[in-house]
């Protein structure tokens, strides 16, 4: 956790030749040549006039800075937070007039999180409207102690802002999950409780997965295996196999990075999160189980396992947890980079690439009572992770010392380790062809989604419906100066629109929102509402119902083509094959993989296909072996670690 240290201060006041009383160990002789106003005028006029801001002040100018600003005319929708140590709070005495108290606030260190977590203050981060200013002391150095200051306040605003920042990244999970539907068939949780009392390891692709790799080899007849994608492959050909391969990344560039796993399909059950890379999942030869919820809108699954925390090694442990094991081992799962520097084991995607040089980083303290440091995403794995294994009935332990340090999660040498045998039967249960699916099973699943996507997009028609007649009667209401009987009116057939999305279709509602959080965002207005006048309702009205048209009618068009999709599927196991029409979905998916696994799975049941077919066939299958063969050029945070 971040903190400052306190300056020891003098209590001394001095006066000005300008009659304005001042802190001399704060501000030095600043304001000896100059009265503050004049001073601030030519510093801070110009920014402080930004409208629909939240402007983040570090420092008080010996209670100056602050009478500066209420004796300004607020811009409209701002709001000024002042932070300054209690050492120097202690010594002012600075009030906020009533009618400013909403607009100025002025806090110690220890108070800044809690307020830009609330509401009122968290809109402006999310829609990225602050900015950052020093006061004359801070930006002179005056004391040391507000270099500090400035870098904690920088600090806690950048992880504010990166949470915030998440509220904004839905959009990908949503399109995903949308087009992973004729995929994700069959959940995780048919794992649950399976391996009660019994020992596994997630391995990671830090730098400490090649310190144990050799004590791994050796027992491995005693653990159940889980890799994160991206080192499997280096783990087979070490002779390791893998039980499990987890995955969670959306990301298009997922296959890029992971593309080596591709192989392990006959041996390795596939675990992926419900919005994994559909390039990754809709080529994947081999079983698959499914993590978090299948349907956006649907809880029919909510006993499902949930994909918790933002890597991929979170969700291997919450996976791990939710299948009984007694105790979940970590190994190259350091959440942070080795005493040398390295981020990722030898010969791993990660390492090849080498160093990131224009990444900022934070620092943590490991096992062995070292500094390492680590970005600020698997600080927030870190965090996310020791909230989650307090509630764990299994003991988790990272076998290296050099791992960040995270409370719950015990580290223990390899030789301090008792291990109860995994015997045939419990590793028969991770055998990816006891979870294949028949035909006739997939056919089945295929369709229920199918209906359920007909359902739904019926629904999102009727929904398109009332939300053009809102729009309808905001767009007139705009038009209308004042408030009249005509606005009143137009006010209440909304009204009755509204009610009618809260309690009918409150669900896909729901979606919508979660879905464009970016676009309702602009809603979300900074300004104070009881200062809103009839135009600023009637523009907000307007703002919200487009946003939620866009939204909707944008979703809209996600599940028709999901719909199209899962017909594809269907036609797969149709005999005989329309080979045009499914090739012509695989080239527009991106998913040239798939010819392999039409061929792997579903030829043996079509006697007969044409030239023209094969010859199809198989050149789709030469430009997905060709792209494999290609070496990688990107890299993803979220399988990092």
């Amino acid at each position: 956790m971040m903190t400052v240290n306190e300056p020891i201060l003098s209590a001394v006041f001095s006066v000005s030749q300008f009659n304005e009383y001042y802190l001399p160990s704060i501000n030095r002789n600043t304001f000896e040549q100059c009265d503050s106003k004049t001073l601030f005028n030519n510093r801070y006029k110009a920014e402080f006039s930004h409208k629909d801001t939240l402007h983040i002040v570090i420092g008080l100018d010996s209670g100056l800075l602050a009478n500066y600003v209420m004796e300004l005319s607020i811009p409209d929708g701002s709001k000024f937070i002042f932070v300054d140590f209690n050492a120097v709070l202690n010594l002012l005495t600075i009030e906020v007039p009533d009618e400013l108290s909403e607009s100025i606030e002025i806090c110690s260190p220890e108070m800044l999180d809690a307020l830009l977590k609330e509401t009122r203050n968290n809109i402006f981060i999310a829609k990225q409207q602050f900015k950052v200013h020093r006061s004359i002391a801070v930006s002179g150095n005056y004391i040391d102690e507000y270099a500090q200051l400035n870098y904690f306040v920088e600090k806690k605003i950048e992880h504010e802002y990166f949470e915030s920042n998440i509220g904004f990244s839905q959009k990908i999970f949503i399109k995903k999950q949308l087009i992973n539907l004729s995929e994700t068939l069959q959940p995780a949780s048919i794992l649950k409780q399976k391996f009660i009392g019994k020992t596994c390891i997630v391995l990671g692709g830090g730098p400490s997965l090649d310190e144990h790799i050799d004590w791994i080899k050796s027992n491995r007849e005693q653990l159940v295996i889980f890799a994160v994608s991206r080192v499997a492959y280096k783990l087979t050909i070490a002779g390791i196999p893998v039980d499990i391969i987890v995955s969670v990344d959306p990301q298009d560039h997922a296959l890029t990075v992971n593309k080596e796993m591709m192989a392990l399909y006959e041996n390795s059950l596939f675990i992926c999160s419900y919005h994994v890379s559909p390039l990754l999942l809709g080529q994947w030869a081999g079983s698959v189980l499914y993590t978090g919820p299948r349907i956006p809108w649907d809880s029919r699954d909510s006993d499902n396992i949930l994909p918790k925390g933002p890597t991929v090694t979170n969700a291997a442990v919450q996976i791990a947890e939710e299948m009984g094991f007694e105790q979940i081992l970590l190994c190259g799962s350091d959440f942070c980079h080795s005493q040398s520097g390295a981020t990722h084991a030898k010969n791993t995607f990660g390492a090849d690439i080498g160093p990131n040089l224009g990444v900022m980083f934070e620092w943590v303290e490991t096992y062995s009572g070292e500094m390492a440091e680590t970005p600020i995403q698997l600080l927030q794995a870190m965090q996310s992770l020791q909230e989650e294994v307090i509630c764990y009935h299994a003991k988790c332990i990272n076998l290296s010392a050099n791992a960040a340090r995270i409370e719950g999660i015990q580290q223990l040498s390899p030789e301090q380790l008792v291990l109860a045998t995994i015997t045939p039967e419990d590793r028969a249960i991770l055998q990816p062809s006891k979870h294949k699916l028949s035909i006739e099973q997939r056919r089945k699943l295929l369709a229920n989604t199918l209906a359920d996507l007909s359902l739904a997009s019926s629904t999102f028609n009727t929904l398109i419906k009332l939300l053009k007649k809102a729009l309808h009667y905001s767009n007139t209401m705009l038009k209308i100066e004042g408030t009249t009987q005509t606005v009143v009116e137009l006010h209440r057939k909304i009204d009755k629109i509204e009610k009618t999305l809260n309690q009918k279709y409150h669900h896909f509602g729901g979606l919508i929102k979660f879905y464009g959080y970016y676009e309702f965002s602009h809603f979300l207005s900074t300004k104070q509402s009881q200062h809103w006048s009839q135009l600023d309702l009637s523009t907000n009205n307007n703002i919200y119902y487009k946003a939620y048209l866009n939204v909707a009618t944008e979703l809209s068009v996600l599940i028709n083509d999901a719909a199209s999709r899962v017909k594809i599927r269907l036609t797969e196991l149709a005999v005989p094959t329309d080979i045009p029409a499914i090739a012509k979905q695989w080239r527009q998916d991106n998913q040239l993989g798939r010819a392999l696994i039409w061929k792997k799975d579903y030829m043996s049941a079509h006697l007969m296909l044409n030239d023209a077919d094969i010859a199809l066939l198989d050149e789709i299958e030469q430009e997905y072996l060709q792209y494999l063969s290609q070496q990688s050029h990107s890299t993803s945070a979220k399988e990092a670690t």
